[in-house]
């Protein structure tokens, strides 16, 4: 046993070094690669997809998450309710300046993020300026049983219901937004960006499903 001790001792004292750049280079792969695949990372029981011209101010996007963070649970039992929102902005060429080629790039890859979202089915529920535009181009919308719409039909007046008419948002304080613009600070009141938009749940062509989409479903039913 002392022999043992011993030759452990002077492994250690020639090999110590090696062992613990191996450990910490070890600690770095691990990770890198748990940045890379979301390894430790908590998973969203609820994805939303904004769908606009401008972006949300910060403010907005924050009150809106709290507002499905409250009406939402914990589908996939992780101890916590994680609501995601993403935004795919199409941006707005009436800004003096812009550039022609520069807005068509910030267009083309909000588009390509946005066909991401839908065919990895991230995203249950679709919050829209413009539905009829929206389905027109995606054609994603489900219909009220959920099932996917006809080919030739694109009516979202049964497929969306505006913000201000969700059941379980009416009541709720929703509280104030400030963002700057051009060097110029603009306030007002949430429910002024939110109301006048359409929420609308997606439908699937295969057996490619959004996580914990029974429990979205539910969840739907009861926000209208």
């Amino acid at each position: 046993m002392n022999n043992m001790k011993r030759d452990f001792s002077n492994w250690w004292y020639y090999y110590k070094y090696y062992v613990i750049v191996g450990i910490l280079l070890l600690v770095c792969l691990i990770r890198l690669i748990a940045a890379q695949t979301g390894l430790f990372q908590k998973k969203p029981d609820l994805q939303v997809a904004y769908v606009g011209k401008l972006p949300l101010p910060d403010d907005t996007a924050a009150a809106l998450k709290e507002a499905f963070t409250a009406a939402a649970g914990d589908y996939n039992r992780d101890g916590m309710v994680l609501v995601e929102i993403h935004q795919y902005v199409s941006g707005n060429t009436d800004f003096q300046g812009t550039d022609a080629s520069e807005q068509a790039r910030y267009e083309g890859a909000s588009e390509l993020m946005l066909a991401g979202d839908i065919n990895d089915c991230d995203s249950y529920f679709f919050l829209m300026e413009s539905p009829d535009q929206f389905q027109t181009e995606w054609h994603i919308l489900a219909a009220p049983d959920g099932s996917c719409p006809d080919p030739t039909d694109y009516e979202t007046g049964d497929k969306t219901i505006r913000f201000d008419q969700l059941r379980s948002f009416q009541n709720m304080d929703l509280g104030t937004y400030t963002s700057s613009l051009l060097n110029i600070t603009v306030s007002g009141d949430n429910r002024e960006v939110l109301d006048h938009l359409y929420l609308g749940r997606r439908c699937f062509y295969t057996t490619k499903k959004t996580p914990n989409s029974t429990e979205l479903d539910q969840l739907w039913k009861e926000l209208i």
